[in-house]
């Protein structure tokens, strides 16, 4: 696995929006963002998180208790230690919008599927299961533990 890991920062009036891009590990420095009021994170391009990326993560946003942070376009590396580690997601945090990965077991295709909250989800921990299908027009299943990795939601804000 590479350990090459970027992090892209745009600033402007309270607000900061943050790209991760690639794997999550020891090597990564996060920038000082203790002043941010709003810190939007999106997450498309995370690829992994190992055991030292958890800690670095966990250290960083325990620092950002006075902002509010706002996840995007999480992908299932993330969700599952969002819903297991406990200081992964703070009270400060909401999930805006997430990836579910979906499994034919027809034709053994896989697809992600963004749920955003709102449309797939609700505040409240409603889901909106939307139509998936495969190739061949048959359902597709959530690939997924529903009870662990919708877990979030019940803590979502």
């Amino acid at each position: 696995m590479s350990e090459h890991f970027q992090i892209q920062t745009k600033k402007n009036e309270g607000m900061c929006m943050i790209q991760l891009n690639g794997h999550l590990c020891e090597i990564v420095q996060f920038p000082d963002l203790a002043h941010a009021k709003n810190i939007i994170i999106d997450c498309l391009s995370l690829q992994s998180i190992n055991s030292i990326g958890i800690k670095v993560w966990v250290h960083w946003v325990s620092s950002l208790r006075q902002s509010k942070i706002f996840l995007e376009n999480c992908p299932p590396c993330l969700m599952i230690q969002l819903n297991q580690v406990a200081g992964f997601f703070t009270s400060n945090m909401s999930v805006g919008s997430f990836w579910v990965p979906y499994i034919s077991e027809r034709t053994d295709e896989t697809k992600s599927v963004l749920f955003r909250k709102g449309t797939e989800y609700s505040e409240d921990g409603k889901i909106i299961w939307p139509p998936v299908k495969d190739s061949l027009g048959n359902d597709m299943e959530v690939d997924v533990v529903e009870s662990q990795y919708f877990s979030f939601l019940g803590k979502n804000r």
